[in-house]
């Protein structure tokens, strides 16, 4: 059975804030029918994306607004799910987010250090249980709603292959080595000259055969890191500079380009190995692609339970 966190249905939640707060911190961010989300759970929120997304890095002004924005969304979407639960009633009972504390008192290793836990975070363990009672209901909403219905048989899986095979085309491939004399935007003709005529001494020895890991030894040592050597793999058509990608794909296996001129500077190709584009069978690509159609599914079916609930419950922002 898919989990939430492999159907990439998961990241949908993010964690539910646990923290409690003081009567004097309630002003209202905003309201969720009934309910409201104070200015301090939103300021909590904001501080959990900092660090989640940051290291170190200083709150200014305008990457408050902007974290705020994503956290007044992310809390109001979290009422709008606990809503819902008790209209589907799937709020947990009481026995459910008993054994759901007791799992995580197991994991803080004993009662007492749970209970330090909750202190640190200025948390009662009424506001606790209200908490995981929140984040459990959410939950149930999501598996119910949309990973379960996000689901494809394998009677769906093949329908949908049959009818998009050419998205299934592997297009051609070439495994690359690469040498780059860099060359800055503006430099007289006589340094273009000289990347030019390094490239071309270097092409002539690969062409001759010398192995090309042996001349990219030599030319990190001489060149004093001024070249750039690099083993890029495989590589689709097309990903690469148009230029750089017409030579790349008319190699033959362990040919060599002559030197191209580009924006970057000079470059010469090796093609280490090359495939020829390729249909993938449905035994090949099957399990990503039942993963990647739950995956759309269950943005397109959240995104309407989110509509739906939204038409029932009454969102107002505090201006």
């Amino acid at each position: 059975m898919q989990s939430l966190r492999s159907v990439g249905v998961f990241s949908m939640l993010v964690a539910l804030s646990l923290t409690a707060f003081p009567a004097s911190a309630n002003k209202v961010a905003a309201r969720v029918g009934k309910s409201a989300i104070s200015n301090a759970e939103l300021q909590t929120r904001v501080l959990q994306l900092l660090r989640r997304t940051t290291f170190h890095r200083r709150l200014t002004p305008a990457l408050r607004k902007k974290l705020e924005k994503i956290a007044l969304g992310q809390l109001i979407d979290e009422e709008l799910l606990f809503s819902e639960a008790w209209r589907l009633k799937l709020v947990p009972n009481d026995a459910a987010i008993k054994r759901a504390r007791q799992a995580q008192i197991r994991r803080a290793k004993s009662k007492e250090k749970f209970a330090l836990h909750l202190r640190r975070i200025k948390m009662s363990w009424e506001g606790h249980w209200k908490a995981l009672r929140r984040r459990m209901a959410a939950e149930a909403v999501i598996k119910a709603v949309i990973v379960k219905p996000a689901r494809v048989d394998d009677k769906g899986l093949k329908s949908y292959y049959d009818g998009n095979k050419l998205r299934f085309k592997r297009p051609p491939m070439v495994k690359l080595q690469q040498i780059l004399w860099p060359v800055k935007p503006g430099a007289a003709p006589a340094v273009w000259q000289k990347a030019a005529a390094a490239a071309a001494k270097v092409s002539k020895r690969l062409v001759a055969g010398t192995e090309f890991r042996k001349v990219a030894v030599k030319l990190a040592h001489t060149s004093k890191g001024t070249v750039q050597i690099k083993e890029h793999g495989w590589v689709h058509q097309g990903r690469l500079v148009k230029s750089v990608d017409t030579a790349a794909f008319k190699l033959k296996k362990a040919e060599v380009s002559k030197p191209l001129k580009t924006l970057r500077g000079y470059v010469v190709l090796r093609c280490a190995d090359r495939r020829a584009a390729k249909q993938m069978t449905y035994s090949e690509v099957k399990d990503k692609l039942r993963v990647d159609l739950m995956k759309k599914n269950a943005k397109e079916r959240r995104g309407k339970l989110m509509a739906s609930i939204r038409g029932r419950v009454k969102v107002v922002v505090a201006p």
